[in-house]
């Protein structure tokens, strides 16, 4: 046929594994090639459909259920034009049990970093004298019945494909006049706001009082931690905008911001891995 080419038999070749790789058959194969058994040996010269040859990491695939030339593409890192000329494909069909070569899949590798407060802010929630004064510089992020603190975290070295597999917004308490255990919790943010600008009269929007998560926090000094992974994994994909996260609660804490020179500042640390 005229879209078959001579391919020389190599250790390990069979005629139903010929047969299979051009996508025909072993009576097709012994009848274009005038065999009357189906013994081949390694250096004989056959006519076949074209053969696909894998360029180098590409490694054998059998089609199953559901997928499509365009999905493995896509889940093996490359295209479907690029797949159907290596496979000798001459359109986009592709059906279970097919032989296919495709790119081999690198597994994801698994990166986790910490990340420091890039902005953050208290602001007293009553009108009044102190409620305009802005707090971006002080050493202390308060929480209590009329405070609630701000946080930035900037994401930009993450991958907009990572999947986020674990962030947790992690503060350090450095004074409390709280009861021995009071619930913090945090919440999105949902516009913007500075650390040099944001006080009582411009405070931004929130999802406040639904909060993302809580923790009960003790009056002991120390790392406190919440986990906020989901909200994370949105700011990464771009579902929602990072505006950051606001703290919140009903008793007097005080955790030590990024302008803090005795104690740890904010820090988000993110677990996370590359498609």
């Amino acid at each position: 046929p005229g879209d078959w080419q001579r391919y020389l038999v190599r250790s390990g070749d069979t005629l139903y594994s010929l047969a299979r790789q051009g996508g025909t058959n072993v009576d097709a194969v012994m009848r274009v090639n005038c065999l009357t058994g189906t013994t081949i040996v390694r250096g004989q010269w056959l006519w076949l459909p074209c053969i696909p040859q894998p360029p180098a990491g590409w490694q054998g695939y059998v089609v199953e259920w559901g997928d499509t030339l365009y999905s493995l593409a896509e889940d093996h890192g490359t295209t479907v034009e690029e797949t159907k000329r290596v496979n000798c494909l001459i359109d986009n069909t592709i059906v279970r049990g097919h032989w296919l070569w495709l790119p081999q899949r690198s597994i994801p590798e698994t990166i986790t970093i910490e990340l420091v407060a890039d902005a953050d802010a208290c602001v007293h929630r009553y009108k009044g004298e102190e409620g305009i004064e802005n707090y971006g510089v002080e050493e202390d992020l308060t929480v209590s019945y009329y405070h609630t603190s701000f946080i930035h975290f900037n994401l930009s070295s993450i991958p907009a494909r990572a999947t986020i597999e674990n962030a947790t917004l992690v503060l350090y308490l450095s004074s409390s006049d709280a009861p021995a255990t009071s619930t913090i919790s945090v919440t999105q943010v949902l516009s913007g706001w500075t650390e040099a600008g944001i006080n009582q009269s411009n405070p931004p929007d929130t999802n406040r009082p639904e909060p993302l998560a809580s923790t009960l926090v003790h009056d002991t000094p120390g790392d406190y931690s919440w986990n906020v992974t989901s909200l994370v994994q949105s700011w990464v994909d771009g579902t929602s905008d990072n505006y950051g996260l606001m703290l919140w609660g009903p008793s007097w804490h005080q955790f030590s911001s990024r302008e803090s020179t005795e104690y740890p500042p904010p820090r988000l640390g993110i677990r996370y891995t590359e498609p």
